[in-house]
Order: structure tokens, then sequence, then C-alpha cells
């Protein structure tokens, strides 16, 4: 290894903004609970992140990078990153992104001499098609090494190239159910005796929360006492507002924004839907169903993330009244979410979803491709 003999440098970077998303929380991850005495980790983004995670890394003396030009100036963006490389001098650099424009760190590594240069697929679409295929030739030339969410998501950015799945693991512990928390959330937000519908993600396209607010109206008229509890903040917010109003169900919504939290307000959920048009995987279905919650996806999302019994996987092409029928069955209580929890545990810990195991992991596999490109 180059710098200090007994630990593996690696620069994480996450190429879009960095925030309460899934890209966000396996980098997180995969920092927070990685050996610190095998591992050096430095983190670059291109917008701050959150004070805790930043105040975390600063503690264990690694380094916080933010290049917030990335868009409105590559070439800057491209100097700048190749003299934090080359002056660091990383022995893997590992690029988090959903598309061919990670070929822009890519060529910033190469150009600083990195050796070991991994791209890591989260998604099986993206926002970009059309850039996405112009650099997809340039960008093949540029990775050393591929990872992915899932086999769909490696399968969108490496074609029929072997990579390394990634499992979007969790800290199990910290999601357990806990009646305690749940009732403290849900007397916070005045929904004690509601059903709660709920949901986490970005607000985008991908996400299709505007279908959550026809399933909460079709949940009301079949005569469930329901709300929908939306966490996440992002383009399409003011969209899925109006789509309430327009409805008539905007007194049933709660937009929660994003917190630090997730662990705790998955708690006061009665029900997790996740409609997504794509998903490289979907961390945020494990998350609930580690808390012992039930789950009901689309299709297009990976059945890998499929942990317990209570979780149905629906067409988006089916009726709202198919996906409301589905939800209400799959109301949970607090003592079925209670007795879900010790099996739900032991089938992450066999799906491979339990995150100290999946950095042992990943630890090998940073050995192994150092090893092979020296």
């Amino acid at each position: 290894m180059t710098g200090n003999s007994e630990k593996i440098k690696v620069l994480a970077i996450v190429n879009a903004s960095f925030g309460y998303d899934g890209i966000s929380n396996v980098a997180t991850n995969y920092y927070l609970y990685q050996d610190k005495n095998a591992v050096e980790m430095d983190l670059l983004t291109i917008n701050p992140i959150n004070e805790a995670l930043e105040s975390e890394i600063k503690k264990n003396n690694n380094k916080v990078f933010v290049l917030p030009f990335r868009n409105s100036n590559p070439l800057k963006y491209v100097i700048a990153l190749k003299k934090i490389i080359k002056e660091n001098k990383y022995d893997i650099v590992y690029v988090h992104g959903n598309s061919a424009t990670m070929a822009v760190e890519l060529i910033s590594a190469k150009l600083a001499g990195c050796k070991v240069r991994v791209a890591h697929s989260h998604n099986t679409q993206c926002n970009h098609m059309k850039i996405n295929k112009l650099l997809m030739p340039f960008f093949s030339l540029l990775y050393t090494d591929c990872c992915a969410c899932s086999p769909e998501a490696g399968k969108f950015l490496f074609g029929n190239r072997e990579c390394y799945v990634v499992n979007n693991g969790i800290y199990v512990p910290k999601y357990e159910f806990s009646e305690e928390i749940r009732d403290k959330i849900r007397t916070q937000l005045g929904v004690e005796n509601k059903f709660v519908i709920g949901h986490i993600g970005r607000f985008a396209y991908q996400k299709n929360q505007e279908f959550l607010i026809n399933i909460l109206k079709v949940v009301i008229e079949k005569g469930e006492d329901a709300v929908l509890l939306l966490v996440g903040e992002g383009e399409t917010i003011e969209m899925v507002k109006s789509t309430a109003e327009s409805l008539g169900v905007a007194d049933r919504v709660i937009f929660f924004g994003t917190t630090d939290f997730v662990n705790e307000v998955v708690q006061a959920m009665d029900c997790f839907v996740f409609p997504s048009r794509f998903e490289g995987l979907g961390i945020v279905a494990i998350e609930a169903q580690a808390s012992g919650l039930s789950c009901v996806a689309s299709t297009e999302v990976p059945e890998k993330v499929k942990i317990n019994d209570k979780t149905t996987f629906l067409s988006l092409e089916s009726d709202v009244t198919v996906w409301a029928s589905a939800v209400i069955e799959r109301k949970t209580t607090a003592s079925t979410r209670a007795a879900l929890v010790s099996e739900t545990k032991k089938n992450l810990e066999k799906a491979k979803f339990d995150i100290e195991k999946n950095c042992a992991d990943m630890l090998d596999y940073y050995k192994k491709i150092c090893e092979e490109r020296k």
C-alpha cells in the first residue's frame, strides 16, 4: 500500500447531491462501520454533508472534501480532484453514482496515477440517458473495477462485465422495533389512532410519490382512518402537494421533511409503500422490514429486498384499488411487529444485509483489487 503500510487508503466520492438518499446512506454506512485499523477513508462530495457525519470523520483523523462546482465547471473540478488524489496518494478511488458521468471522477483518478479506480452503480436507470450513452465508451475504459448494489444495477452500467455486488447493509440493532419509540413519534405527529401509511424517499420521478396520494384516497374510501407519512425532500414535492389538494386528501398527508432519525420515524408507520418506477435496490425497504414493518413495493424494485413474508410486490400497471387493498391487508400492529423482529433479524443476516459483516467483506475486496493492480 502507499502511505501507511498497515492501512488501505480510500477516497470515497459521491458524485450527486449528498443528503438522505440511498447512495449517501450507503457511502455513510460503509464509512461508519468499517475497520478503521485497516482502512483509512476520506470522503469527497459536491455539497456539504451533515454535521454529525463530518464530526465523526474528523474525529477519526480522516478528511472531508467539498467541491461544489462539478456541474458548473467540470474542468475546474477535474483539476482540483486530481490534485487531491495525487497529494493524498490513495490506493483506491471509489466513485458512487448511477451513470457514466462517473467518468469525470475516474479521469481525475487516472491522471493522478491512482491504479485502482472503482465505479459503483446504484441504479437501473438514470435521469440523463443521452449523456450516459455518449460517455459510456469513455467511462468503460476508465474504471479498473466495478461494483453494484444489485445484479440489475450492474447490468445497467457494466453490461456483461463481472462486477462485485455490494449489499446495502444496515446496522440491524438500530432498527429493532420499539413500542416506546413508536408511541412517542405517533404522539408527536398526532396520529395515535390512525392507520399510518409510510414512505421514505427523495421526491423525484423515480420514487413516484404522486401514486401514493392516489392509494391513500382509495384506502380512505374503503373506510380506513388513514394518513400518509412522507419522509424526504426533492424536486417533485410541490407537484405531490398539488395532487393531494386536487384529490381532497391534503389534510391526511404529512410532509415530514428529512431526518437523521429514519430508524425512529419508521417505527410510527403501519405499512411501508414503495411504488418506485425504477430502483437499483431500495435500502429504505430493508430498513422498514428490519423494524418489523410490512411492505408493498412495485415489481420495479429488485426482489432481493424481500426480507420477510409480509412484503408484497405489485405491478405499477395494476389498478390503484389493487394497491389499496394490498396496503390494507399488510397493515401491522405493535404486537405483530414485535413478533416479526427476531425472524427478520435472522433473515437479514442470511440475506447479507448486516453492515458489520458487509464491511468485513468489503475489506477483503479492497485487499484483493489492490493486490491485483500492483
